[in-house]
């Protein structure tokens, strides 16, 4: 996978909210109002994006809703007035009934952990670290949009025993690629040297292997959902960090 896989790959995993334009702003946007209208749909929930590979969204609460083409036949081809319709009334439902963990499946990836911080005062105690977890588990990028106060806030939240493994002190790897996260900043470590080699040198990166200790009292978790050994801690609780030479 080379530069331009990694930055296809890099937008399609993060939205930044901030970079959609609103149709109503937009010049020469009349035959856009005007297909929106006909399917019945509000003008205002639609937008122009930035740096994504589909053009235009439909965004509004909790749902976001690609859009490659405005057109009669894209929009009749991928039933997206019916979509959004469907979408509405299943947010509404589990938002009534406080379905939590039923919301975030249906809320797509890249938005994950903004409305995981909107919502978490309202998340009941008993969900907010195993909904955390899912998302975490199931978006490559974003981690490093909650701020170091909510994060103390959430592993509060994970009861589970530290007991993982039968050292006190564990050896943990990192791999780095060209535009990873420090490890002087970063959170995640592995305890395999092969999947720090794997994420060193993915999309064709020339990176860097660091080695370092934990103690296990200060592992937030040790998380193998994805197959990646992968353990989670606050930056100032790692240790004796070197570059690993394979």
């Amino acid at each position: 996978m080379g530069i331009f896989d990694n930055n296809i790959y890099k937008m399609e995993q993060f939205t930044d909210i901030l970079n959609f334009t609103p149709i109503t702003k937009l010049k020469n946007n009349k035959t856009i109002i005007e297909l929106i209208k006909y399917y019945g749909l509000d003008i205002n929930d639609f937008y122009r994006t930035k740096n994504k590979l589909y053009p235009y969204c439909y965004f509004k609460g909790f749902i976001l809703i690609e859009i490659y083409d405005m057109s009669k036949k894209f929009f009749n081809d991928f039933r997206i007035a019916e979509m959004i319709k469907q979408r509405n009334e299943l947010m509404h439902k589990f938002l009534l009934n406080k379905q939590y963990e039923k919301i975030f499946t249906f809320i797509d990836k890249p938005l994950r952990f903004t409305f995981y911080e909107n919502l978490f005062d309202k998340i009941p105690d008993k969900q907010k670290y195993d909904i955390f977890k899912f998302i975490y588990t199931s978006s490559e990028y974003g981690f490093n949009q909650l701020s170091r106060n909510l994060l103390d806030k959430i592993f509060k939240y994970n009861t589970a025993p530290k007991e993982w493994f039968r050292k006190n002190v564990i050896t943990i790897y990192r791999g780095e690629g060209d535009k990873s996260t420090s490890y002087t900043e970063a959170y995640s470590w592995t305890i395999s040297k092969e999947i720090a080699e794997f994420f060193a040198h993915r999309f064709d990166s020339d990176g860097i292997i660091y080695k370092a200790k934990v103690k296990q009292q200060n592992i937030l978790d040790y998380i193998n959902d994805r197959n990646e050994q992968e353990i989670l801690v606050f930056p100032e609780n790692v240790y004796e960090v070197k570059e690993y030479l394979i």
